[in-house]
């Protein structure tokens, strides 16, 4: 190692040693951008197979009128779920490494990640509200738009 590297793993060394910690309310803002990031993909995951694959549809017991399961929705197949969450790992297989590429080598006068996230953010918003108003039609209508 040279001079230049010897100095700078010192400096991280004594740096983490001697409590260059950050604060609780540094700690509590930069979570908040985690966030922010994780919410939504997290309500997917969890909700989105159960919302479009088969919900009860409750009805009313004719006889003494308590709530029973009469049948169950499906706005679009298994198959077609699994299907998409195929196809869009395979787009995020290519998209991710384009977009790492070009915020790399991009400059701004925000930066190189910022204009990223103000340009993203207003798109995620927008589609993970739509996600859950699938439009009226059949089943391949419906595939199409999740």
């Amino acid at each position: 190692m040279d001079e230049t590297t010897e100095q700078i793993a010192e400096e991280l060394d004594h740096s983490a040693v001697h409590g260059s910690m950050l604060t609780f309310w540094q700690r509590f803002s930069y979570s908040l951008g985690e966030m922010g990031v994780s919410l939504s993909p997290a309500i997917v995951v969890s909700w989105f197979i159960y919302f479009y694959t088969g919900r009860p549809v409750m009805g009313a017991d004719p006889n003494t009128g308590e709530a029973i399961q009469t049948g169950t929705l499906f706005l679009v197949s298994p198959f077609a779920i699994g299907l998409l969450g195929l196809i869009g790992r395979l787009v995020d297989s290519v998209a991710d490494p384009l977009v790492g590429f070009y915020s790399d080598k991009w400059h701004f006068k925000m930066g190189r990640r910022i204009p990223w996230v103000v340009f993203g953010t207003p798109f995620l918003i927008l589609f993970s509200i739509l996600l859950w108003f699938p439009p009226d039609g059949d089943g391949m209508g419906r595939t199409l738009f999740s």
